[in-house]
């Protein structure tokens, strides 16, 4: 085996200290870049958090200013109707069974504070979960749930306190006969604003009391108290810190101070992915730059261990001479000294080489001629005559076809005709018909238009074989092969010529079944033009497709498919020649 020159320059001494420095500071350059782009997607990702954060604060403070305006409307139209006042008042003054009684007691009374209260807190969202009246004898609670009951009961002054404290509550006096405080659900509230992401979560702060709401996996360790009484005096801050972005909203209307946090991953994959792909688009760039210097180290490089390898080759008598090109450096000059001793061998490689062509010729021909096909032929006719002296018909047709099909395939010339090659293969099912007797019929419908078409020889009988080999293998069912043609009435693309009219061939059978692996494995193979070299394995359906593709310059397509019920069909469609300016160049 003949060494080739390593094309890796930093084998040599003289570029190996350089090119590493040169690839350190690249290094350092790219690393640089990835840690500026890296910073540059984590304020991407706070800015990201920070606008959400604040887009929540402001939809919080919105239905907040929503939930007092929906509440000084109440009372509105409690001032300015005479009936609903009258029925507010009843309604707080009395028991829950004293009010049903005067309800009953007037049953045409159109308004009714009851369902004013229902109103509005449907109306916000359900987001009022008590409306308390406080009377100075006596306080009453209205409470709501989310699903819209409510419940009607006294309670005391200290059973009021616990339900305000920590809540956002709003606060109206009624004509200095009490006061109606409308306790309002903030977790419900901040959990429905910040925390609609997977990871989110947030603490509310109202007058000393805190309420963490949302995810409570991953922010054991958040110093919830200290972050609020940072955010206390400053009406806004947004920052990061382990990992979690934080933010933090005072709001003066309604006395409460909220902070929002979630990890940075969160927001981050976004800029993330951007940071990465512009790094990435960074260090290719780096990489074609050093590419192209490293080509230009090698070519020096490679040169030299040419110089080196073939003066090594000279020890053991193999001359190369060295391939010069366009360089006018020492290097070349010693190169050409080189190849002036290598040239007066040149004959005698050459002499090597034709009388060993010459040798490999003579020995084909002579087991060419161990092998007398006219033996052959004569053995099969006696065997003909004889089978017809001793009255089997039969054997004698069948022997009497074996040669016939020898003769063509051995005598025929390598391109003939398709009526030639259906002969061909109407010789071999003849034989398949004596060899499995009342078992196997076949029939041959192909149009006279087709059999002139010039095609190669003997392609037709592998696909036949590929049925008996592979779908009538090891059965007694009758067992069918239909070859058929047609002409391409609607014009069919061409592979590589266009589209262009042609004849289609089919071969079908009528038992065995191909996986669909398998089919796809077969038309994938035989979607393409074809290697230039013919595949190995046999004759088979591969080398069927390499053959015709050769012939036929591309102008084939060939394809297989399973028959419902049972049976394959392979078919093969060529098409005729295409001329004309708008016909598009073949495949290379």
């Amino acid at each position: 085996m003949t060494a080739k020159p390593n094309r890796y320059f930093l084998n040599l001494r003289i570029y190996r200290r350089t090119f590493l420095v040169y690839l350190l500071i690249v290094m350092l350059l790219i690393t640089g870049v990835f840690a500026a782009l890296a910073m540059l997607a984590r304020n991407m990702g706070l800015r990201f958090f920070s606008s959400e954060a604040n887009s929540s604060y402001m939809l919080l403070e919105q239905q907040l200013t929503h939930v007092s305006s929906s509440i000084d409307g109440l009372f509105v139209r409690l001032y300015a109707t005479s009936s609903l006042r009258e029925d507010f008042f009843h309604f707080f003054s009395s028991t829950p069974s004293e009010y049903t009684a005067y309800r009953l007691e007037n049953p045409y009374a159109a308004e009714s504070y009851l369902d004013e209260c229902s109103s509005l807190v449907s109306e916000t969202d359900f987001c009022i979960t008590h409306i308390l009246y406080d009377s100075g004898e006596r306080i009453a609670d209205m409470e709501y749930s989310r699903e819209g009951y409510s419940r009607w009961r006294s309670i005391t002054a200290a059973e009021a306190e616990e339900l305000t404290s920590g809540s956002l509550t709003v606060v109206r006096e009624v004509e200095s006969a009490g006061s109606v405080t409308f306790v309002i659900d903030p977790a419900g509230l901040v959990y429905d604003y910040y925390c609609t992401g997977g990871a989110a979560a947030a603490a509310l702060d109202v007058g000393g009391k805190l309420t963490v709401v949302g995810d409570t996996g991953w922010q054991q360790d958040v110093d919830w108290p200290g972050l609020v009484s940072e955010g206390s005096p400053e009406p806004y801050f947004t920052r990061e810190g382990g990992g979690v972005f934080y933010s933090a909203h005072s709001s003066s209307l309604f006395g409460y101070t909220l902070v929002s946090a979630a990890p940075w991953g969160e927001y981050m994959n976004m800029p993330l992915r951007a940071a990465l792909i512009i790094g990435l688009a960074v260090a290719a760039g780096f990489a074609v730059v050093t590419v192209f210097y490293a080509r230009k180290f090698s070519k020096d490089s490679v040169f030299i261990q040419e110089i080196l390898l073939s003066m090594s080759r000279a020890e053991s008598s193999e001359f190369v001479p060295v391939e010069i090109g366009s360089r006018r450096d020492e290097y070349a000059m010693i190169a050409s000294n080189l190849n002036s001793l290598y040239e007066h061998l040149q004959a005698l490689i050459e002499q090597r080489y034709k009388l060993t062509i010459s040798q490999q010729r003579a020995e084909i021909q002579r087991l060419s001629a161990q092998l007398n096909p006219h033996f052959l032929y004569n053995t099969l006719e006696s065997i003909r005559l004889r089978a017809m002296k001793e009255g089997d018909a039969h054997l004698a047709e069948a022997t009497g076809s074996l040669g016939s099909l020898y003769r063509s395939i051995v005598k025929t010339e390598p391109v003939i005709t398709i009526g030639k090659e259906l002969e061909i293969a109407r010789k071999y099912l003849d034989l398949m018909c004596f060899l499995d007797e009342d078992s196997f019929i076949y029939h041959i419908d192909v149009p006279e238009e087709a059999l002139a078409i010039p095609t190669p020889k003997i392609w037709m009988q592998p696909i036949i074989e590929n049925f008996f080999k592979h779908d009538f293998r090891d059965t007694d069912e009758l067992k069918v092969v239909v070859i058929s043609g047609s002409e391409l009435q609607e014009p069919e693309a061409a592979p590589s010529a266009g589209r262009g009219r042609g004849f289609a061939l089919e071969f079908m059978s009528n038992l065995g079944h191909v996986s669909g692996e398998g089919l796809a494995e077969l038309n994938a193979a035989f979607g393409g033009r074809g290697s230039d070299q013919e595949p190995s394995g046999g004759i088979g359906l591969r080398s069927v497709w390499y053959r015709l593709q050769l012939f036929y310059s591309g102008r084939v397509s060939m394809s297989i498919e399973n028959n419902a019920p049972s049976g394959v069909t392979l078919r093969i469609c060529i098409y005729e020649e295409v001329t004309g300016e708008n016909v598009p160049p073949a495949d290379s």
